[in-house]
């Protein structure tokens, strides 16, 4: 049951990092305490909320990144 909430506010994470996220809106979702939501989900995936969240945000960054020099890239070909 504990893999199934963490999954949840994984996947919910992932579709929306992009806005504003906390501890209390992602336990609303799946109707757990903060507390007991940040223990089951650092048991299951291996790091905090927030470490996770700082990898969404790693990851995505990266893209930009990528996306901001092929853009630039192929501007100056033109």
């Amino acid at each position: 049951l504990a893999e199934k909430y963490a999954t949840t506010v994984c996947s919910y994470i992932r579709s929306h990092y992009a806005e504003p996220l906390s501890v209390d809106w992602l336990s609303a979702i799946v109707g757990l305490s903060p507390k007991y939501l940040i223990r089951i989900f650092k048991s299951v995936c291996g790091c905090t909320i927030f470490e996770y969240i700082a990898k969404m945000y790693e990851n995505h960054k990266d893209l930009w990144i990528k996306t901001e020099v092929s853009i630039a890239y192929g501007g100056e070909q033109q």
